[in-house]
């Protein structure tokens, strides 16, 4: 028998400080209009200084609990996706664990940078259908503000900090949950953005402090170009495989790069803009947490409909990549 896997709930936490283009533009020594242009972003939210990973997650997956009328002792699983954890170990599922009151239950983190919501989506999927657990919190939480270097407009124009949460359970609705989960990685681009130091290949020393390598480069500016065509190419391939019209498309949750990138991506592939879901003026980019921030405010907001189709799409560095199509 088929097992269908669906989306419970959904649950978001953004920080309390708004960082906005105008308080940007007086540190970067630039035009706040150069950023809006360029990115999309009008103001972003940043993380407190007292603030890590794990606690943005927490809030996110409180608020993902109490909307599904659940508790913590409910969850089979916890999954944390995050490219900026807590510490290098222990991981921060295991102070979400923590922070939740969770006994027993197994934790762990899925680092695959921009697209580390997809990849968490498709092993969520695959524990539950393998009957391994029936209900699993999947939280992403992104503080990137605390790795940026405030004198690059590159990445200190774009990013913002932020924690979205699902509740994936088995359903018995068959005509509801995820019709395929796709992905893939390019590593022709794996070096394209990075964090140079502070992993085993360039360890910290006070030469990489010096240098402010531990901070999120830009090393291809190409980014969005690529993203776009292989976003279209993914897409293409999987309506394709699954004989869907993308006319019969209703919703497009697609990770929040850059604006600039989701109206170049709506042209590409011939699907309106207006289907899109699109927050990053006011979120920036808060890489894996970008879609289920995106999705729990477009389904409180009323956007989201029962039996809308839903496509899921991510690209980020690495390059990682995945799809989704999803029936609501």
């Amino acid at each position: 028998m088929s097992i269908s896997v669906t989306i419970r709930s959904t649950g978001s936490y953004l920080p309390e400080k708004v960082l906005s283009n105008q308080d940007l533009a007086i540190s970067l020594g630039i035009d706040q209009n150069w950023i809006t242009q360029r990115t999309g972003v009008m103001r972003r939210h940043v993380a407190a200084k007292d603030q890590a990973t794990s606690d943005l997650a927490t809030i996110a997956a409180k608020r993902a609990l109490e909307n599904a009328n659940m508790v913590i002792d409910d969850i089979d699983m916890i999954l944390v996706s995050t490219g900026i954890p807590d510490t290098t170990f222990p991981p921060t599922a295991c102070r979400v664990h923590k922070n939740l009151g969770a006994v027993n239950i197994p934790a762990m983190d899925i680092s695959a940078s921009c697209s580390g919501f997809l990849y968490a989506i498709a092993t969520a999927n695959a524990y539950i259908k393998s009957a391994m657990a029936k209900n699993i919190l999947l939280v992403c939480s992104e503080i990137r503000s605390k790795f940026i270097n405030y004198q690059d407009p590159n990445t200190a124009s774009v990013y913002g900090d932020g924690a979205g949460a699902v509740i994936l359970s088995v359903s018995g609705e068959k005509d509801k949950g995820f019709i395929d989960i796709n992905l893939g990685v390019n590593s022709k681009g794996s070096q394209a953005i990075t964090i140079p130091a502070g992993g085993t290949r360039m360890p910290p020393t006070h030469e990489t402090i010096d240098s402010s390598l531990h901070y999120i480069h830009f090393h291809d500016k190409s980014i969005i170009r690529s993203a776009v065509r292989g976003i279209k190419e993914e897409v293409d391939a999987r309506l394709k495989y699954l004989d869907i019209d993308k006319d019969q498309i209703d919703v497009v949750i697609a990770h929040q790069m850059n604006l600039r990138m989701l109206e170049s991506l709506s042209k590409r592939m011939k699907i309106s803009i207006d289907k899109f879901v699109i927050n990053i003026q006011n979120r920036g980019n808060t890489s894996s947490a970008s879609i289920p921030i995106a999705m729990d405010e477009a389904i409180g907001a009323g956007k989201i409909k029962s039996g809308d189709l839903g496509l899921f799409i991510s690209y980020g560095a690495g390059f990682t990549w995945g799809s989704s199509f999803y029936r609501f």
